[in-house]
Formats: structure tokens, sequence, C-alpha cells
């Protein structure tokens, strides 16, 4: 069934405006979401996900809103399936949820691999819409016929941030990072071969994580953020883990935060001020062995902690990350690890 005849066309409506996304970029999407889209969301996204090409109601539709990137994407969708088991609604968080639409309390959903069956999930129960996906589309194009159509692009893999957040400002400085390291290492710190990311792809970062990148991070992220020229491995900073992509880097950050608030909801006893403080902290992870997350606290001034999810006790290792990059390199002064350039970027689909 060709997906631009459920719709009603309003005057806004230009069918060479419409654009979808390429087999590459749906794969991509898929990743993000854990499983597979099916028959029915495929053609949409295929069709008209990033321009509808101004058919009418398309502008309510949560892949088609500007605020929506791929770390909202994965957060949202998480968040979902972890309330649709915690309000007893097992099948339907294992039934491939796409969120559709999002209201001011809960969302429309399609549960892919139930007939494409749309369900409104109030935060407490999950309500049949006796429609499938099409049949949404359909009644919300019609629902909306006089309203002027959507034909803006918003591709949620290749968004643009510019306007997000003010300039970084230490594009043009040498900062305490560069200084240290230098001091640290040496005359073969200039010939290093170092790879970090540009202002936009900062602003970039920090609306996908969730955190804030300023001052010594930034440094750090602008200077050596893809390669380090092998002064650290992957395992100490995961950022130059050759075998994370973005997705997986998602999913620590979500896996993180939501061991550090089920912590906070339990009441523990261990839980102390500073704990509470650094659970808002906007913390990104750097690695996580045996169950310990280490962390930066991006609104504590960049401080390190470690997190053990088993004993629930977390433990402020540096005042700043500086301090832990040197006392890392101090523990293994001759070591030269390889060099591998990991991106926090890039979805990666297996070839």
């Amino acid at each position: 069934m060709d997906i631009k005849s459920l719709l009603r066309k309003g005057s806004s409506y230009n069918p060479s405006d419409m654009l979808g996304y390429n087999e590459m970029e749906v794969a991509k999407i898929e990743k993000l979401l854990g499983y597979p889209v099916s028959n029915q969301i495929k053609q949409f996204l295929t069709k008209a996900g990033v321009c509808a090409g101004g058919l009418i109601g398309l502008d309510q539709l949560f892949l088609c809103r500007k605020d929506i990137h791929p770390g909202k994407f994965y957060r949202l969708h998480q968040f979902l399936i972890d309330e649709l088991i915690e309000g007893g609604e097992s099948d339907l968080a294992k039934s491939h949820p796409m969120i559709i639409r999002e209201y001011e309390v809960g969302c429309d959903f399609v549960a892919m691999n139930k007939t494409d069956k749309v369900f409104y999930w109030d935060e407490e129960e999950a309500h049949d819409t006796s429609m499938d996906f099409y049949g949404y589309l359909a009644q919300a194009s019609a629902r909306a016929k006089d309203v002027v159509g959507f034909n803006d692009q918003h591709n949620i893999l290749s968004f643009n941030s510019t306007g997000f957040f003010s300039t970084h400002s230490l594009e043009n400085k040498r900062g305490r990072l560069v200084q240290t390291l230098s001091d640290y290492i040496g005359d073969e710190f200039v010939e290093m071969d170092f790879l970090g990311y540009s202002s936009n792809e900062l602003h970039r970062l920090e609306l996908i994580y969730g955190v804030s990148i300023f001052g010594e991070l930034e440094e750090m992220l602008r200077l050596l953020g893809r390669s380090c020229s092998g002064l650290f491995n992957s395992d100490t900073l995961n950022f130059y883990n050759v075998e994370w992509d973005m997705v997986k880097h998602l999913q620590q950050q979500f896996l993180l935060g939501e061991s550090l608030f089920n912590v906070d909801k339990r009441k523990i006893n261990l839980r102390t001020k500073d704990e509470v403080d650094v659970y808002s902290s906007r913390p990104l992870v750097i690695s996580n062995l045996n169950s310990v997350y280490t962390f930066i606290a991006t609104l504590q001034g960049n401080s390190i902690y470690h997190w053990d999810t088993n004993l629930e006790v977390l433990e402020k290792v540096s005042d700043d990350l500086v301090s832990y990059l040197i006392e890392i390199l101090i523990k293994d002064p001759a070591k030269r690890n390889k060099n591998e350039n990991g991106d926090l970027l890039e979805v990666r689909i297996a070839s």
C-alpha cells in the first residue's frame, strides 16, 4: 500500500519534497531501538521519515520533531520499556514499541511485532486505540486537514545542533591539559598524533549524552577526544574503545543513571548528600570495569567518581579531570598503548 494514498492532502502538500531515510540510516535507527522496525514503520521512514512534503498532520509525529536526536530517541524508548514493565505490561514491553507521538502525559506507540497496533500509554496503563499505524496516520491527517503541512527536513541521525549552546571557548587557547601533558611527556608531546572533536561536534555530544562540556573536559575532547596517540588504553578511557559506538556509550550512560536513580529511590542508608548531588551532576561515563563505573560529574567541576554497582558505594577519586589523567599515566609511565580511534558520535552497522 502506498503511504501517500492514506493521507488527506492540504494546500501545502508537495510530493517532490518528500524525503526518507536510506537503508543504512534505517539500520542505524533499528540499532538505537535494539530491534528491527516493522514493514509499515519502515515504509514511512523510507518514504517520508526525513521530510513529509507537507502531508497534513505529520508535524505531530515524534520522529519529525526538531528536538529529537539519537540520545533522546534512545533514552525515551528505554524509559517507555521500563515503564511498561513496571506497569505490568511486560508483553507490550517485548512488542518492539516505537514511539510515534508524545503528550504532556504519556505517549502513543506502535507495537511493531503485534501487527503494528497503536497503543496510548498514560504512564500507568496501556490503551488499545483499535488502529494500526497506517490507520493512525490516516486519522491524524484527516483530523488536521486544515492545518498547514510540515515540509521541513529533520534527520535525527544528522541533526543540526547549531544555536543550542553558547560557543565553546577553547578553540585557540592552550589550557591546563595541554600544558600539563606537555610538561609530563616532554618533547615527544608535539609529535603525537591526536584527534579530537570540532565545536559543532561538541554541541552534538552535549545534546546526545545530556552532559555539560566545558573547561578541562572540553579541552580534552577537542584535543584528543577521538585519538590519544596511545597515551591511554580503552579500558581506562572508553572514549578510545574501537568496539564501542554511540549506542554502546548511550547504553552505559543510561545504565549508570538508572543505577544511581534506583539507589536514591530505595533510600539506601549508605546514601550521602554527596551522592545525591552527583545524580544531578550530568555524569559522563568514561569506563566500566567489573561493575565499577568511573564517570565525570560534568556539572561539578569535572570531578571524577567511582560507582560500585554491587556494593552501592560511591567514591570521589579526583577533584578534576587533568589530575586524574596524570594519575593514570604515573601508574605506568613507560607504557604506550595501541593507538585506536574511538567515536562518540558514530552509530556503527556491521558490514
